[in-house]
């Protein structure tokens, strides 16, 4: 019991240190890179289409994956991939969080 208690402590910690370390757009951005239809697409045209489903300038979500490369949540190499990590994260930033 008392592990059980201790994990749902370090989740409760993690989602909050997630929601302290990232904007909202960054979670949204992190969300919608999580589903599958961006897998094939280049970093240049996903930044199009995210830019146009968060209604901000693509420099925002320039600026955005930037953070997210510096957080480990994302690599970018011609296009852009969650890590293990930025999986995970994902997972607390699903419909309803975000």
């Amino acid at each position: 019991m008392a592990h059980n208690i201790a994990r749902d402590n370090i989740i409760e910690i993690l989602e909050k240190l997630l929601a302290k370390a990232t904007t909202g757009k960054q979670q949204r951005i992190l969300f919608l890179l999580s589903k599958d239809g961006f897998r094939f697409t280049t970093t240049t045209r996903a930044v199009k289409i995210l830019a146009a489903e968060l209604k901000c300038a693509e420099s925002t979500v320039w600026d955005s994956l930037s953070v997210l490369k510096e957080l480990g949540f994302v690599v970018c190499n011609g296009r852009i991939e969650l890590t293990k990590t930025g999986k995970i994260c994902s997972d607390f930033f699903g419909d309803e969080n975000v």
